[in-house]
């Protein structure tokens, strides 16, 4: 797994999805204390929009694909 990636410019608030996500709790002792952390990294990150238009998109083919 590469420790640099490409950057995502996707507009703010919009909707995402990752790709094979993996979540992670980790805690890090803190003299009397423990600090608790979660870690999220996926394989990738895409815009929800782009992935319902490529499943559309996979359908439409298919179902052509079935009238023929």
């Amino acid at each position: 797994m590469s420790a640099e990636t490409e950057e995502k410019d996707f507009p703010f608030n919009s909707s995402v999805k990752l790709i094979n996500p993996v979540i992670e709790n980790y805690a890090i002792p803190n003299d009397r204390y423990v600090n608790a952390k979660i870690r999220v990294t996926a394989d990738n990150i895409v815009l929800e929009n782009k992935v319902n238009l490529a499943k559309t998109e996979s359908n439409k083919q298919i179902n052509n694909s079935i009238k023929k």
